[in-house]
């Protein structure tokens, strides 16, 4: 079961693929700064953040299923 827990990424993956969701939804990135968002979902309890003491490549980790992110997504 652990094997399918959710793992933490690295920062700059999680850049990369939200970029990627933008273009296959023809959407812009303009204006995104991706640290505050982290710190705003952290915050809020839907992710946790470790490696805190290099905050230049923190891992990050999903907290929340994927049924309650596509309801907060509005999906």
């Amino acid at each position: 079961m652990k094997e399918f827990a959710p793992k933490a990424a690295e920062l700059q993956r999680i850049v990369c693929i939200y970029k990627t969701l933008l273009m296959l939804n023809e959407c812009s990135a303009s204006g995104f700064d991706v640290k505050n968002v982290i710190a705003s979902l952290d915050a809020m309890g839907l992710v946790s953040v470790t490696n805190r003491s290099n905050l230049d490549i923190p891992k990050i980790k999903c907290l929340i299923s994927l049924e309650s992110a596509l309801k907060i997504a509005g999906c």
